[in-house]
């Protein structure tokens, strides 16, 4: 009877082992599927227990100068700063065959720590179980496993030979890419694969090619205006026409006031029949004292003709007032819309007509964009109304200074006209704004990147 009982035992034992080899094979395909520290630490805690049965089991990671908890079976949140916690890391730090698998007892902790140890025990008394898992042949993780209960049977040499020989290499082996030293060489990998992907953007940039672009604002306007001028000094006393405004030519443009100079043509009048008078009495005197007659007659006529002179003067003066206009054309307004009862010198620039047919467009380049332009390249232009489209010119002037665009950007002046092919547009009107794109010549991406933000940077440091 009692050989037979041995061999169930036996069996049993056998059977055991078998089971657990198939459920070390179910773990292995387990933690190798695990993509994070969290659900690694999760399995290794928790699932074990299909192969070994106990309360509790805690993973820990050896990699750092201290053992740190990576997760305690039952929990899904760890307090490292407990007393509880800090007397485990103390003990686990005292193991002192901590490579080898084997039976915690005080005998397995050395003196430092031997008092953590027992207030542990006395806490929790339990059987407890120290597996080592190595990465590589390196000590990287430990499995603390606790028995409270006295229902489980001791753990056999042959169990711990498994979990040994199977479980735990299959443990370290998915540890390998969460390991400390994988990820400083998967980051180092990274950063090199970083840096190789700089490089050869930046040889590419250097040796890629492109035509330099600048964007400028633009104004469609006539390149060979008719120039309205003040005739003559004076206030304006009103304005009949407004910017864009077609006109006919001897339209009326505007006005100056004119009591000044009505006045002043009343003055000459006045001193014109004073003069007459006083020839006339010189005239009638020299038929009785022909002597005194002949010595003032050449000067009062000479006064005479003063005054008729500044009579005419006064009167064409007057005629001046009412700015009519020579040609035909499109209004554009050099002092505004409301300049009345504004002065004006006599040449001052009131306004200019423009020929809707002989339209262009001007640029205003911007100091820093000022770039060799390709004259044989046409510039596109994109009138805000109308931004789904662009025509083509092509430049004719580039000025060689500086003058202060509207917006108050010291700019370079551009002067281009359409191309050949465009057929001016009705829907291009004179005064209409937009932005041209002007190209110089081939430079290397590199280059047409870091211009602006060199020039930018040896302005400011003053190099």
């Amino acid at each position: 009877m009692k050989d037979q009982s041995e061999e169930v035992k036996s069996s049993n034992g056998k059977d055991r082992l078998i089971q657990m080899l198939g459920i070390c094979n179910r773990l292995s395909v387990k933690i190798h599927a695990t993509e994070s520290i969290d659900a690694f630490s999760f399995v290794a805690a928790n699932d074990t227990h299909h192969a070994i049965p106990y309360d509790r089991a805690i993973i820990w990671c050896l990699e750092g100068e201290t053992p740190q908890v990576l997760a305690v079976s039952g929990q899904t949140e760890i307090d490292s700063e407990t007393e509880y916690m800090q007397q485990l890391v103390s003990v686990v730090q005292g193991i002192k065959q901590i490579d080898r698998p084997q039976a915690i007892t005080s005998d397995s902790i050395d003196s430092k720590h031997e008092e953590n140890f027992k207030q542990i025990q006395e806490h929790t008394p339990a059987h407890l179980l120290w597996l080592p898992i190595y990465t590589e042949d390196t000590l990287t993780l430990g499995l603390w496993i606790e028995r409270w209960e006295s229902k489980y049977s001791p753990v056999s040499e042959d169990e711990v030979q498994i979990l040994m020989n199977f479980l735990m290499p299959v443990y370290g082996s998915a540890w390998k890419k969460f390991s400390k030293s994988n990820r400083r060489k998967t980051r180092k990998q990274k950063q090199s694969y970083v840096q190789l992907v700089i490089l050869i953007l930046l040889i590419a940039c250097y040796l890629i090619k492109v035509p330099q672009r600048v964007v400028a604002p633009c104004e469609v306007i006539d390149l060979t205006p008719f120039t309205v001028t003040a005739p003559i000094d004076g206030v304006i006393q009103e304005v009949y026409v407004r910017s864009g405004q077609n006109v006919d030519k001897d339209a009326p443009l505007f006005s100056l006031e004119k009591e000044i100079y009505e006045q002043k043509l009343r003055v000459a009048e006045n001193d014109y029949d004073k003069a007459s008078r006083e020839l006339d009495r010189s005239v009638r005197t020299g038929l009785t004292d022909k002597e005194e007659s002949l010595e003032d007659l050449p000067i009062l006529r000479l006064e005479l003709e003063k005054a008729r002179l500044e009579t005419e003067f006064a009167r064409h003066n007057l005629g001046l007032l009412d700015v009519e206009s020579p040609i035909g054309g499109v209004v554009m307004m050099e002092i505004g819309e409301h300049a009345q009862g504004r002065p004006v010198k006599l040449g001052e620039r009131i306004l200019t007509l423009n020929n809707p047919k002989n339209s262009a467009v001007r640029i205003w380049v911007p100091e820093i964009d000022h770039v060799a332009f390709d004259r044989s390249t046409p510039i596109k232009v994109v009138l805000k109304v109308s931004p789904e489209t662009y025509h083509e010119a092509m430049i004719q002037y580039v000025s060689t200074q500086t003058t202060i665009s509207e917006n108050d950007i010291s700019s370079f002046v551009v002067d281009a006209t359409w191309s050949d092919q465009h057929d001016k547009h009705e829907d291009i009107k004179l005064g209409q704004k937009g932005n041209a794109i002007l190209y110089g010549e081939d430079v290397s991406l590199l280059y047409y990147f870091f211009r602006k933000p060199w020039a930018t940077l040896r302005r400011i440091l003053g190099v």
